[in-house]
């Protein structure tokens, strides 16, 4: 018990501060290992227990004709991720097995291409067994991906548990308290700034946040077509009133009354 404690503490010291949603629920949330390694079971990997000793972890096979080895991560819905954090085994030959190793994304079950890749490790430095990847996609299932044969007979993982952060789709910001406003896709806006994505803003609506009606629209949706204003800038976004005054002919706060009606 006093063990798990310190472990415990420990996680909360190195943890950082986000201000988005951990998506990983212990014992909830689904792992699956590419192939399994004596009694070392993926639900280890989410179980929410930090403790980085073996007999805490999950560990993919050793068999000599493995070719690939990972760890997947079913959230159980699709959600906007930012951050992929994972404890690795900690033990006294340290990480070797680990360099070169991949975070992919994806909404189906199937090992995605190495073009899902949201980070990749280049190799060539001992990491940490406490590792922080930014990872921004918007998936359902976040793979930890070996193939490099480093120590041992074939590639393998030892991961003690995995933390991803992110929010619901369709909101962003700080707690995750802010809505993708009126995004042509408003699952996919940015989890940081709520910009939309590639498919821009939907009709009647400004770039780049799209919270703001366009030119010549006003009210509750933008969907309001402004009156005959002098300036078509000078149409109030909420109540459509001219503030440049009205075009020759037309009169009235909205300058939607002709001079001879």
């Amino acid at each position: 018990m006093a063990i798990h404690i310190v472990a415990v503490l420990m996680h909360m010291l190195v943890l950082d501060v986000f201000s988005y949603d951990q998506l990983v629920v212990p014992n909830v949330t689904i792992a699956t290992l590419s192939a399994l390694y004596q009694n070392y079971i993926a639900s280890r990997a989410v179980d929410g227990v930090f403790l980085q000793d073996i007999t805490f972890c999950s560990h993919t096979d050793d068999a000599a004709d493995i070719t690939e080895a990972w760890v997947r991560i079913d959230l159980l819905g699709i959600y906007s991720i930012k951050y992929v954090k994972f404890y690795y085994r900690n033990t006294g030959l340290g990480t070797t097995r680990l360099p070169g190793y991949s975070i992919r994304g994806s909404n189906g079950s199937t090992l995605p291409p190495t073009e899902n890749a949201c980070f990749k490790d280049p190799g060539g430095i001992t990491l940490p067994s406490i590792i922080q990847n930014e990872c921004e996609m918007t998936i359902r299932f976040v793979w930890i991906y070996q193939d490099n044969i480093l120590d041992g007979p074939c590639p393998m993982l030892e991961i003690c548990e995995v933390q991803v952060f992110g929010c619901k789709t369709g909101h962003y910001g700080f707690d995750c308290g802010k809505t993708c406003n009126h995004c042509k896709n408003n699952e996919t806006c940015n989890i940081d700034t709520g910009q939309c994505d590639i498919s821009g803003c939907a009709i009647n609506f400004s770039p780049p946040l799209c919270n703001e009606c366009a030119k010549g629209y006003y009210g509750n949706g933008c969907s309001e077509v402004c009156g005959h204003c002098v300036d078509k800038n000078g149409c109030h976004h909420i109540n459509g009133t001219c503030l440049n005054g009205c075009k020759k002919g037309y009169m009235g706060n909205l300058c939607k009354t002709g001079m001879c009606e």
